[in-house]
């Protein structure tokens, strides 16, 4: 899994199948890594698709750039110099999970002739009262470090399909954050916008875990209702953490759509 150096930050990515014409890339959410959408690469190594999988910037292996603040629009500019350094430059399919969600839409309307079709797992919906959530997140995961996430994370983001090794997962991604990294993309989701929605020309599919208590359902109607063709398929049983609760059922979305 090598490093990229780009314009905007260094990340840390893998890429799998690379000979194949069409693409998906996978942008994961807050408190997470690539990892996250390994269950979805083995099951879609057979798609006919390359898979890029990267950590954000500021996330998991990704250091933290030393200059400029991270935005919704910055994490997506970096997925496109990735896409760029990697020379692929049409038929991109881009999974978001949460926050990645919010980049994956920046990313298509940034590149609506590269973007052919978007997964949204749990999008979040930027509003008043998510920024004020996650600003007063910042002050209390670096007055308690990331242990006071990983202590609360894996039950209460969950549903009651998820089991113990699903939680213990997700214990593991939040503790592989640093706690600076972690508060920058905290502030990145307080300053988000969904950007012009109408300039999303790709084919979307949402899945929204209709247990899911982070990016309630009510986020998912909305994108439904403005993007134009969107189509909305809820889990049952599932919290926020799709992939690792139900990664097999997932899948199946993500194949049909394709």
């Amino acid at each position: 899994m090598p490093f990229a150096s780009l314009p905007s930050a260094k990340v840390h990515f893998t890429d799998l199948n690379p000979t194949a014409e069409k693409t998906i890339i996978f942008i994961h959410g807050l408190g997470s890594s690539q990892n996250f959408y390994i269950p979805l690469t083995y099951a879609l190594r057979d798609s006919n698709r390359r898979l890029i999988l990267l950590d954000n910037p500021g996330a998991a292996r990704s250091p933290l750039p030393t200059t400029g603040e991270i935005t919704v629009q910055s994490l997506a500019v970096t997925v496109l110099e990735l896409l760029e350094h990697l020379k692929i430059g049409k038929d991109v399919t881009v999974v978001g999970h949460s926050m990645g969600c919010l980049v994956a839409l920046h990313l298509a309307q940034m590149a609506p002739e590269l973007v052919k079709k978007a997964v949204l797992l749990g999008p979040v919906y930027p509003s008043a009262g998510l920024a004020e959530v996650f600003e007063k997140r910042i002050p209390a995961v670096k007055a308690g470090g990331m242990e006071s996430m990983a202590a609360v994370i894996p039950d209460a983001a969950v549903g009651s399909k998820a089991s113990p090794l699903a939680k213990a997962f997700i214990r593991e991604v939040l503790m592989g954050q640093t706690t600076e990294g972690y508060a920058a993309l905290c502030g990145a989701i307080a300053t988000s916008t969904t950007g012009d929605l109408s300039k999303v020309k790709a084919k979307v599919l949402i899945l929204a875990g209709e247990e899911d208590k982070s990016a309630p359902m009510e986020g998912s109607l909305k994108y439904k209702e403005e993007i134009e063709g969107a189509e909305l398929k809820e889990l049952k049983g599932v919290g926020h953490w799709h992939v690792v609760e139900a990664g097999e059922e997932v899948a199946e979305c993500i194949r049909e759509f394709l």
